[in-house]
Order: C-alpha cells, then structure tokens, then sequence
C-alpha cells in the first residue's frame, strides 16, 4: 500500500505517455488530464514519448530492484531471528536436542548472510528511482510550458531531450559506482 501512495504521489499527471499520478493521497480520484498541450496545439513527437517512457521504465526498474534489495536483506535475517528466539524457547523448556538443532539453523542463516550478503543496494536504488521519478517529472513540465508558450513541437522536445541529458549521465553514472563498488564484489545480484 505504502509503495502505490508514493508512486502516485512522485510522477507528472497521467496523459499521453507521460504516466504517473500528479498528486493527491493513495486513492485520490482526481480526474486525469486528457492532453499535455493546449487545445489546438501539436502534440509531443512520437521520440519524445517514447524517450519519456524510456526514463519511466529506467525508473521503475530501479523502484523494482529497491523493493527487491529490501527483501533480500531480511531474507535470511528474520529467520535467524525466529528460530534463535525459538531455540531459547526450547532451551528454557529442556527440549535440549531441538533447542541445539534450532541454534543450528540460526547459526547457519547468520553465517550465510555473512558471507553473501545481499540486500545492500536498497537505499541507491531507491536513490536512483526518486531522482529518475523527479527527472521524468521535470521533463514532462518543460514540455507544457513550452507547449503552452507555443513553442514548436519537434525543437521543444529536442530542447528538453538535450537538457536532460547531463541529469541523465549523472544518475546513471551514481548508479554505476554504486553497483560495482565493493558491495558488488560481494556477489551481491544487482
């Protein structure tokens, strides 16, 4: 429920290829626009929407692979957890042989997320997912208020495709160095 709220809450307004919600709580009916541009105006060219869906799938994919680092950081974790409070549960009541297999198994998942930790990415992922959010958000204004300015179509979106491009590179290179750091060496699955 939480990750719906927010994914309504961090993208432009929903119309023609730039998807997204554009404010409002989880469950807000507020009704979608149905055009980017003024009524009589060219809309956006047909590489320019597919670039903007291109940066929402890059997005996207990063919020997947957050989501994906938060499970497999407690994957092995919340087992330990429940099986050593179990074994002290066991010891407590002298079921000795199921207690020491108990501290067994919690010792085991403890030592394999020791070795192979996984998990560690979360919080660049979901770095990398805001920011891209934010981007696709801010190319998807410049588009209306060049449309509403009356620009021309095709030089406004090759204008806000260029200026993006330097955010673009920033991101992507945060994400590189974050991915091939030493958590990666780790054979941490990015």
């Amino acid at each position: 429920m939480w990750n719906r709220e927010r994914s309504i809450l961090r993208s432009p307004l929903r119309d023609d290829g730039f998807e997204g919600g554009g404010g409002g709580g989880g469950g807000s009916k507020k009704p979608a626009l149905t055009s980017p541009t003024p009524a009589g105006a060219q809309g956006p060219p047909a590489e320019f929407v597919d670039e903007m869906n291109q940066v929402k799938t890059w997005a996207d994919k990063n919020d997947k692979e957050a989501n994906h680092d938060r499970i497999n950081f407690w994957l092995l974790k919340v087992p330990a957890i429940i099986v050593s409070a179990g074994a002290g549960v066991l010891a407590f009541f002298r079921i000795d042989a199921l207690a020491t297999i108990a501290a067994g198994i919690a010792s085991g998942c403890v030592l394999v997320d020791g070795l192979r930790p996984r998990g560690l990415l979360h919080a660049a992922h979901r770095r990398a997912a805001n920011e891209i959010y934010v981007l696709h958000a801010h190319m998807a204004s410049q588009w209306r208020q060049g449309a509403l300015n009356g620009l021309e179509p095709r030089a406004l979106a090759a204008k806000i495709l260029n200026d993006s491009t330097a955010e673009r590179a920033r991101i992507n290179k945060y994400i590189t160095q974050v991915e091939s750091s030493s958590l990666g060496d780790h054979g941490i699955h990015v």
